[in-house]
């Protein structure tokens, strides 16, 4: 502390040392009674060096090139990239690769012509990449931030930069061929240039504990964070954590649980939590970011559903709060829609007949104004445009903002900037590719908010360079992570990432580099505690060979009366009153009901579902499926089979049509089909399904009418008839698929499926589909036959019971007592009939609490009758 109260400028190797000096230093000037002083000189390196290079720009020095950031050069690697003959997939994440691995070679002071006799294709493509990279940095007079430190070698040579006297380098666990050469000019010009060890504990005061999983490992360190915290010990405490970024998510949930467990109570407030993650988020994860970018994508391109939905429900869109339920209504609607990908104009339709008027005027207007952009620009005009489509949709919302969202909007602005910096290296873009640039920009820019001198620090190993704890535990240190694996840059010859001990390159490197970073981190604080869990799934894991050899940790007094969570001991303090109460409100005889069949399908499986969805009309969110789902292609043949009999009215005329004219027909009637549904799902019609869907239609159906022509004669009486109907002292509609008329007088009733369909499902106390029994007790005329014609394909078949034979192939007359059938029908419908409208609505579904019950598999009412807690209750009750 006296050499900076001296003078002398601290270049550290990340940005948290730097602040955390800046600490340090603050508390030693306090210390010494000093109530002002100067601001020491403390920054990171890198901050340094590109400070030096401002500082020669503002001097205007004759020939300067211009310093390119990190987002331009990577638009350069693109675009050499691209004009390249190589045939990449993602050319975005190959520039990365190659940026890291021309970076590596500057950090080594090697030139590209290291690769010039390389035959690994990479490297021949890395060697003719580097080459044109340099010429055109060369030819625009760019510098690359890679070449940063040896351009201004030059420039301290030519005595340009007015350097320090004196310099500490601190946190460095290793310096770069790069940094020694650096310094070695420094050192000519007259600067003291120190590599600094920062205080430690004298002697290592290292404990090893060993946990079940990750999970019960995260468990133990928030316990033990809590215990420090209730003792009042000192700031800041430790935990360092190897692939930091894998486990952020469960750290959060768990800290929370033991650290913050009241913050469940006000879920509308961001808990001021006592702890600090140093891992930033990517931007593009961030809600209030991505809120920003899904808004721009929707306005150019048809997008997901899963993205409308999280826009329409998005806090932070203008009249949010006011429309929240129309807008969940819109949702919905788009969700029974069915299509997968909808464009802007299907949504404004939706919202506009839903009446969501905030969100019609807002959509319209970015609509409008979308159609008023140019085609081409330049990356900074298209930044200002998405800033001013942003606000005409009210982003960031009506709110009051916050300290994370204000900093999070101001992290969006400065993204904007950078993107809008791209002019500088970037020809004029179309919508799509600007918006393509800035999400990219998005997902590799971290943000992290301001740390409020939080007591606790989560860090990864080599943010923990240098920093010095009152208390520190090492989780997730098993052999599987440490040391880390191997993982040479995929550009550069193994052979020469070896030669020169470059990082990543041997396994033998990264186990002395692990062996550094470990003695660093072991006396980090005057006691550290090293932990790793023993399983991983079904993994065993064994101690990292590094702390193999600590000894075993064996007071733990964090562990002691350890209370409940938060939400286990509201649980545990519930006073429950058990009051049974099955029976809804009884409807009157003659009550006309919506729902037909289904409402007696439902009962039969489950009192509740019949009540729930046909009396309170609750019914789930619809997930569409990419294309068309298994109901949507059984519509469609419902409805062509609906459409080829009332044409053909009869197997007579069926059988008169020669091959060509019935294909004709059936062609004819597949592609009306098949125009009227593109209309509908022109996201899913593509030229391309239709083409396919429409083939397979038109074989499905002359398969079909191959094995109607072997029928005995028969005539079609009706197709999708409806007709009121009394059962129950119920009033319905009910609406079979299709009746046929047979030879021996009576009415066959025939019910499509495209999937899996068994007779024995008419059968039984509680049929699981009563649809055909139902029509049979209600019909005109008298009905001897049902069945299901099952169309799928390689199963085509006609499959039911009948009075009489030679109904069709496959159905056997005698396999029933019709008549004593017909009665059991009759009295098992009048009883679901009746158990609906007297109110029967238990939760009780057909083969209750068996495993894969089929009333409660494809049910999606389970959070409204919670049937899985009664299963536990039954369990429970069975075990007693």
């Amino acid at each position: 502390m006296e050499k900076l109260a001296a003078g002398a400028t601290v270049l550290t190797v990340n940005s948290r040392l730097a602040l955390h000096l800046h600490k340090d230093y603050q508390a030693w000037q306090q210390q010494q009674g000093n109530r002002c002083w100067s601001t020491p000189d403390i920054i990171p390196w890198s901050a340094w060096l590109q400070l030096q290079w401002q500082e020669v720009e503002f001097q205007q020095v004759d020939d300067l090139p211009v310093l390119l950031a990190a987002e331009q050069s990577q638009a350069v690697w693109e675009s050499v990239i691209q004009s390249s003959a190589e045939v990449l997939l993602n050319v975005p994440a190959t520039a990365r690769s190659a940026m890291q691995a021309w970076r590596v070679l500057q950090q080594w002071n090697l030139s590209a012509e290291v690769l010039a006799d390389s035959d690994a294709p990479d490297s021949v493509a890395l060697y003719g990449w580097a080459k044109a990279f340099y010429e055109r940095c060369q030819k625009r007079h760019w510098l690359d931030e890679a070449c940063l430190a040896s351009g201004l070698c030059q420039l301290m040579q030519s005595g340009e930069l007015q350097l320090p006297g004196h310099i500490l380098l601190l946190g460095f666990d290793e310096l770069t061929p790069q940094h020694h050469s650096i310094i070695e000019v420094m050192r000519g010009q007259g600067v003291e240039v120190e590599l600094v060890e920062p205080e430690s504990a004298e002697t290592p005061n290292v404990q090893l504990r060993s946990c079940d999983d990750s999970q019960s490992e995260i468990r133990q360190v928030a316990l033990w964070l809590r215990y420090l915290l209730e003792k009042g010990a000192e700031a800041p405490i430790g935990v360092v954590v190897p692939g930091l970024s894998g486990l952020r998510g469960d750290i959060e949930r768990i800290f929370d649980e033991v650290l913050l467990p009241g913050a469940v109570l006000d879920l509308n407030q961001r808990p001021q939590r006592p702890y600090n993650i140093s891992l930033g988020q990517s931007m593009a994860q961030l809600p209030l970011i991505h809120s920003a970018i899904s808004l721009l994508d929707v306005l150019h391109s048809p997008t997901t559903l899963a993205n409308w939905s999280r826009l329409l429900l998005s806090p932070y869109l203008g009249g949010s709060d006011q429309e929240l339920s129309l807008r969940a209504q819109v949702d919905a609607a788009l969700r029974r829609h069915g299509e997968a990908s909808l464009s802007l104009k299907q949504v404004l339709y939706q919202t506009e007949k839903i009446g969501c008027e905030q969100l019609a005027l807002l959509l319209q207007r970015l609509q409008q104004r979308f159609a008023d952009l140019p085609t081409r620009q330049s990356p900074d005009a298209w930044a200002n445009c998405f800033q001013q489509l942003l606000q005409q949709s009210g982003w960031p919302g009506d709110r009051s903002l916050d300290s994370q969202t204000f900093q999070t909007i101001q992290a969006w602005k400065r993204l904007l900037s950078r993107f809008g910096s791209l002019s500088q290296v970037s020809a004029n873009l179309t919508f799509s590719q600007a918006l393509k640039q800035l999400r990219q920009l998005a997902n590799t820019t971290l943000f992290q908010a301001q740390s409020k001198n939080e007591p606790i620090q989560v860090l990864g190993e080599l943010e923990a360079a240098g920093v010095q704890f009152s208390h520190c535990w090492l989780m997730g240190l098993h052999d599987g992570v440490w040391p880390p694996a191997t993982a040479p840059n995929p550009f550069l010859p193994i052979s020469l990432q070896r030669q020169y001990n470059m990082p990543h390159a041997s396994a033998e490197r990264e186990l002395a580099y692990a062996e550094q970073i470990s003695q660093r981190l072991f006396v980090a604080a005057p006691e550290v505690i090293v932990s790793y869990p023993r399983r991983e799934g079904d993994s065993e894991l064994r101690p990292s060979p590094l702390i193999a050899d600590k000894p075993i940790l064996s007071h733990a007094p964090w562990e002691k009366n350890v209370a409940p969570g938060f939400r286990q001991q509201l649980f545990e303090s519930r006073q429950l009153q058990n009051y049974v109460d099955w029976l809804a409100p009884e409807l009157p005889k003659g009550t006309q009901v919506r729902g037909g069949t289904s409402i007696f399908k439902d009962q039969a499986a489950c009192p509740f579902r019949a009540f729930a969805r046909h009396r309170l009309s609750a019914e789930g969110l619809d997930e569409p499926e990419s294309g068309l789902s298994a109901a949507e292609r059984g519509n469609l043949v419902h409805n062509l089979m609906e459409q080829l009999w009332l044409e053909l009215k009869d197997q007579q005329t069926l059988n008169r049509l020669d091959e060509a004219d019935l294909e004709g027909l059936v062609e004819k009637n597949v592609a009306q089909l098949i125009s009227a549904e593109a209309r509908r799902y022109p996201q899913v019609f593509t030229e391309r399904f239709a083409a396919l869907e429409q083939a397979r239609l038109i074989r499905l159906a002359l398969n079909w009418l191959q094995l109607e022509r072997q029928r005995a004669p028969f005539e079609v009486a009706a197709v999708e008839k409806a007709r009121e109907v009394s059962l129950a002292g119920l009033e319905m509609k009910i609406k079979a698929d299709r009746i046929d008329r047979l030879e021996s007088g009576g009415e066959m009733i025939i019910d499509y499926k495209t999937g899996k369909a068994s007779v024995s499902d008419w059968f039984g106390e509680r049929p699981n589909e009563p649809q055909l029994p139902m029509y049979a007790m209600t019909a005109d005329q008298e009905v001897t036959a049902l069945a299901f014609a099952t169309l799928r394909t390689g199963e085509l078949a006609l499959k039911g019971v009948s009075r009489d034979k030679d109904v069709a192939k496959d159905i056997k007359p005698g396999e029933v007592d019709w008549y004593a059938q017909q009665k059991l029908w009759r009295d098992e419908l009048n009883c679901l009939g009746e158990n609906f409208r007297h109110g029967h609505a238990e939760v009780n579904p057909k083969d209750a609490f068996r495993h894969n019950s089929k009333a409660c598999m494809y049910c999606d009412l389970g959070p409204l009758c919670r049937i899985n807690e009664l299963s536990g209750l039954a369990v429970e009750e069975a075990d007693d």
